[in-house]
């Protein structure tokens, strides 16, 4: 739930960042697709690298070609690091915890059974 708070946070920040800079070009690609701009807002909840695709070009939809700036770019590369850290890394963790603890459980009762048998 943190990374979904967090990346939205940071989506919506962004965004609004980018509709005040000072060039405006944001702005007006803002004002003629808000639609889009706000689909992938929401969709920069579940992921904030999402927000590359509106000025990613994909073939070669105007809807696509949003003029961001580089420290926007770099924001989102830095949000997309931290939520890394705050989601991936803690489920590392805990998949070899259980790994390493089953494997020992595992281990413990082998050699118990070992032991039963040959005494």
């Amino acid at each position: 739930m943190i990374p979904v708070i967090f990346n939205f946070i940071f989506s919506i920040t962004i965004i609004i960042k980018e509709i005040h800079r000072h060039d405006k070009l944001f702005y007006e690609w803002f004002k003629k697709y808000t639609n889009i701009a706000s689909i992938f807002t929401i969709f920069g909840a579940l992921d904030v690298e999402t927000l590359n695709i509106l000025h990613s070009k994909i073939a070669g939809f105007e809807q696509l070609n949003a003029p961001m700036s580089d420290e926007a770019l770099r924001w989102i590369l830095r949000a997309g690091l931290i939520t890394f850290v705050i989601e991936e890394i803690p489920q590392f963790i805990i998949q070899v915890s259980i790994q390493y603890s089953s494997n020992f459980f595992f281990f413990y009762k082998f050699r118990l059974i070992i032991f039963f048998f040959n005494s």
